[in-house]
C-alpha cells in the first residue's frame, strides 16, 4: 500500500504552511504586544530616569569608593610584583597601565558629568 505521490507534496506543503502559519501569528501577536504595552514601557523609562537623577549623588560616591578600593589593591599588587621583579621594563609597564588607567577613569566620569 504506497501513498500516491501528490498525496505525500500535499501533505508535505500542508505541514510547511502551517509552521509558517503559525510562526507569522506569533510574529503578529508579539508586535501588537509590545504595541499595546509601549505606553507602560515609556512610563517606566521616564520614571527609571527620574529615579537615576535622584540618586546620582549616591551613585558617585559609590563609584569613587569603588575606585578607592580598586587603587589600594592595586598599590598593594604592585608592591608585591617590585619585590618578586625588580627590573626598569615592569616598572615602566606599570606606570604605563597606571597612566591609561586614569585616562579611562577621567574620560567616564566625564561622561557622566556631561549627560
Amino acid at each position: 500500500m504506497s501513498v500516491p505521490a501528490r498525496t505525500w507534496i500535499l501533505r508535505l506543503f500542508s505541514h510547511r504552511i502551517i509552521l509558517a502559519l503559525v510562526g507569522l501569528l506569533l510574529v503578529i501577536g508579539t508586535a501588537l504586544s509590545i504595541h499595546f504595552s509601549g505606553d507602560r514601557i515609556v512610563d517606566y523609562i521616564a520614571d527609571g530616569e527620574r529615579w537615576l537623577w535622584a540618586y546620582s549623588g549616591y551613585f558617585f560616591v559609590w563609584r569613587l569608593l569603588l575606585y578607592t578600593a580598586t587603587a589600594t589593591g592595586w598599590r598593594r599588587l604592585c608592591t608585591r610584583l617590585r619585590q618578586q621583579d625588580p627590573s626598569k621594563e615592569l616598572s615602566q609597564r606599570i606606570r604605563r597601565i597606571e597612566i591609561f588607567t586614569v585616562i579611562a577613569v577621567i574620560l567616564l566620569e566625564s561622561q557622566y558629568s556631561l549627560s
